[in-house]
């Protein structure tokens, strides 16, 4: 009985620990554990984007090279990642296609 006491107490820290989000970039230990990045780093490919925003827009936030990097361009704006994080305009806002239409702004 007391085995089962301290292997649930033990259970149970581990989920709440799988809760948290210790680094502050807007994921999970449980999730960055799941998608391979560094629950104790905001940044683990250190770009300079935070992998919670990175993973928000689609973006694989272990890479820094291509359209995951700071100077990707993935919906073809005209802004790279690092420029939509820092002015804090989210990636795919304007459709690339639709050039005289501000789509989502």
């Amino acid at each position: 009985m007391l085995m089962a006491s301290l292997a649930s107490i033990e259970f149970a820290s581990y989920a709440a620990l799988a809760a948290t989000d210790q680094d502050g970039d807007g994921l999970t230990y449980g999730l960055e554990y799941l998608i391979n990045t560094q629950p104790n780093d905001w940044d683990s490919d250190n770009d300079q984007l935070p992998d919670g925003w990175e993973w928000m827009y689609g973006l694989d936030p272990t890479c820094t090279n291509g359209i995951d990097g700071a100077i990707g361009d993935p919906d073809g704006d005209g802004f790279s990642n690092l420029q939509e994080y820092s002015y804090k305009i989210s990636s795919n806002w304007d459709i690339s296609s639709t050039p005289t239409v501000l789509d989502n702004g």
